[in-house]
């Protein structure tokens, strides 16, 4: 007990230190979970933060303001789809198969107008069977024929319309006072009576609106088959055919109250380009001006595929690199790139002939995957409108350009105007008359001015020729009298548009749950959603 009381004061020392340090240790590890706790919570409230300003974070952190905004998407959808139905709705009148008397038997028009959307029922094997999508079958024969030899002979009709000619002269020639080889009658180019004056006169139009021969004979190539055409391929020229009305329409809008070529808004038609159908090439990218500009300013028109061809055809084949110069098509079945990863088409006439929501040209595949109201993966941006390029280019007053873009906007197949390029030259070989004069040089030198008459005929004519049109040289013919354009205010104008092809309301494509939908969202007023419906009878081969 002695020995105990001696060493207490130690003993107590050494409970009281190993206490304190198992306290101590204790507070410390308390101290450092709180720590960990408290640094956790605030990491996570910057985590969170980081969430609501990163693009890439679709849903906030905040459980409410994610519910609400899921409403909100919602109501969105709904909006989308009934204004899809109206516009669907509306465009449907526009699509109106051509059934008047002397065009088309209600009875072969019948056969095409249950084939919407082309690209979910009918494949450029056929349409396809309903019950067997492996299996597609031609409409018949007699039906294909009958509409290929409809529209060989139909653009002359519509050409009438706006009061152009069809492969005629466009163009009365009165020439110089009436003679061949100079002015007045005189073939050494001076003036018969003796006068000293003679007057150039002006290249009469027969017609309101000239139409350039290139471009007629693009289009005649375009509605023209050479063999009975496929069930696809009459129903992409069906839509060229309604997207070329749309463009006479809006220049018979304009012209409506002229009398004649003098007073006309609209006096010539240099191109219309439409939409790549199999080996007939389509108009160019909206970049078009840009290239244009490092290019010169030429803008090629006329025939697709070759010098004097179609608008933006050199251009189209360098997007693609699938098409040859004689605008002929590639033979790959499956489309896709090539090596350079250039954009191939197949042989189907639809590939690449629309273009997606950057306006880079569409491959069908993509678009039938969008179309199909079973994809895993709806793409909107695809299955709401098919993407229709075209283009055109006239000689219009520019007083009356803002109508021009709103008679787009505003017309029954409404063309969104992308580009508007003003001036510079075409690039079109007009082929023989020059602007100057009746005639121009032999052959055509496509020059604005020409050299006046048939290079003032013999003996002395060129002497008199050059100067009736400089003016008048001494000792030539004097002072010549050059009329003033009758058209002052006309200038070349380009409009590139996309004309956008409703497909049939499909909820599914924009992620709605039909069940889920809004009483009246689809009535059935606009006919059976894509892939429903009876099966369409075809007919035999």
């Amino acid at each position: 007990m002695a020995d105990a009381k001696k060493y207490l004061f130690w003993i107590l020392s050494s409970i009281v230190t190993v206490t304190v340090g198992v306290l101590w240790f204790l507070a410390v590890g308390q101290l450092n979970d709180q720590r960990t706790q408290q640094t956790n919570s605030i990491n996570s409230v910057f985590t969170d933060l980081g969430k609501i300003k990163s693009v890439n974070e679709s849903n906030h952190p905040n459980g409410d303001f994610q519910d609400g905004m899921e409403e909100i998407m919602n109501q969105v959808k709904f909006d989308i789809h009934r204004t899809w139905e109206a516009k669907y709705t509306t465009q449907k009148t526009a699509f109106n198969w051509p059934t008047a008397e002397g065009e088309l038997p209600q009875v072969t028009a019948n056969q095409f107008i249950p084939l919407t959307p082309i690209e979910l029922k009918v494949t450029a094997g056929g349409v396809i069977n309903p019950t067997n999508k492996d299996v597609s079958v031609e409409v018949n024969r007699i039906a294909r024929t009958n509409y290929a030899d409809f529209v060989k002979d139909y653009m002359p009709k519509l050409a009438s319309r706006i009061d152009a000619a069809w492969g005629e002269p466009q163009i009365e020639d009165e020439g110089f006072g009436g003679a061949a080889g100079g002015f007045g009658g005189d073939p050494a180019g001076g003036d018969p009576t003796g006068g000293g004056n003679a007057t150039v006169q002006q290249d009469v139009p027969t017609h309101m609106v000239v139409w350039e021969d290139n471009n007629q004979k693009a289009l005649d190539a375009r509605f023209t088959f050479t063999e009975t055409p496929s069930t696809l391929s009459i129903l992409y020229t069906q839509e060229d055919l309604w997207v070329l009305q749309q463009w006479l329409s809006i220049i018979e809008n304009l012209n409506k109250e002229a009398e004649a070529a003098y007073n006309a808004k609209v006096t010539e038609i240099i191109g219309i380009d439409l939409a790549k159908n199999g080996d007939l090439l389509g108009p160019s990218g909206v970049d078009l001006a840009k290239e244009s500009i490092l290019n010169g300013g030429k803008i090629v028109a006329g025939e697709a595929g070759g010098e004097d061809g179609g608008m933006g055809g050199m251009d189209m084949m360098q997007q693609m690199g699938s098409m040859s110069p004689e605008g002929g098509g590639s033979s790959n079945n499956g489309g896709g790139k090539d090596e350079s990863g250039n954009l191939v088409a197949s042989d189907d006439p639809g590939d690449l002939r629309y273009v997606d929501d950057k306006y880079q040209p569409l491959q069908v595949t993509a678009l039938r995957d969008a179309l199909d109201p079973e994809a895993r993966t709806p793409k909107p941006e695809l299955a709401i409108a098919k993407r229709y390029p075209t283009r055109i280019r006239l000689k219009l007053d520019m007083r009356y350009l803002s109508q021009f873009l709103a008679e787009c906007g505003n017309a029954e197949l409404s063309i969104e105007v992308l580009q508007v390029r003003i001036g510079g030259e075409s690039g079109i070989n007009k082929g023989g008359a020059s602007a100057g004069g009746a005639g121009g040089m032999e052959g055509g030198s496509g020059m604005e001015g020409g050299m006046g008459g048939a290079m003032g005929g013999t003996d002395g004519g060129m002497g008199g020729a050059m100067g009736g049109m400089m003016g008048g040289m001494e000792g030539g013919m004097g002072g010549a009298v050059v009329q003033a354009s009758e058209h002052p205010y006309h200038q070349e104008v380009e409009v590139y548009g996309i004309v956008n092809i409703y497909n049939p309301p499909n909820p599914l494509a924009l992620g709605i749950d039909p069940d889920d939908q809004p009483a009246g969202a689809d009535d059935g007023g606009n006919g059976q959603a894509p892939g429903q419906g009876d099966p369409v009878d075809v007919g035999a081969e």
